[in-house]
C-alpha cells in the first residue's frame, strides 16, 4: 500500500468561526461535502510551506500554522492518505475560490454537524471537541 500525506488548515477569523471550502461537484472522492484548505505536498515541500501555498490557492488567503490538532487516515483505492490538521490564524489576503469548490461558509463550531464533513477531517474534529 503507498501513503499519501494531505496537510489541512482549520483556518479561524477574528470572530473563532472556522473556514470550510465545498468540494466540486465534479470531485472524484466526496463531491458536494464540506473541507478544510489543504492538499498534498509537492516534492521535498513540508507541511507548513505545503498549508500556506495551499490555502493561497484555493482560498487567497495568506495564513500561518499555529499547531497540530489531530490526525486520521483513510484509504482510496491506490493510496492510505494520512490527513494532519493543524489550526492556523489569517494573516492576510482576500476569500476567492479556486475551481477546486464551489462554496465557503464561515462556521462557528455549535454548527458543525449542520455540514456534511468529509468523513477524515470530521473525525479529526470530532475527536479534539473544536470549540
Amino acid at each position: 500500500m503507498n501513503y499519501g500525506l494531505s496537510p489541512r488548515a482549520l483556518i479561524r477569523d477574528d470572530a473563532g468561526r472556522i473556514l470550510f471550502l465545498r468540494r466540486a461537484a465534479e470531485c472524484t472522492y466526496w463531491p458536494g461535502e464540506w473541507e478544510l484548505t489543504g492538499g498534498k505536498p509537492e516534492a521535498g515541500e513540508d507541511i507548513f510551506h505545503c498549508l500556506r501555498r495551499e490555502a493561497l490557492e484555493e482560498t487567497g488567503l495568506v495564513i500561518e500554522p499555529i499547531r497540530l490538532i489531530g490526525a486520521s487516515e483513510t484509504d482510496l483505492p491506490s493510496v492510505r492518505v494520512i490527513y494532519l490538521v493543524l489550526e492556523a490564524r489569517r494573516i492576510g489576503g482576500e476569500l476567492r475560490l479556486s475551481e477546486e469548490h464551489s462554496e465557503f461558509r464561515w462556521v462557528v463550531p455549535a454548527e458543525l454537524s449542520t455540514l456534511q464533513i468529509m468523513q477524515p477531517i470530521a473525525k479529526v474534529i470530532r475527536g479534539a471537541n473544536i470549540s
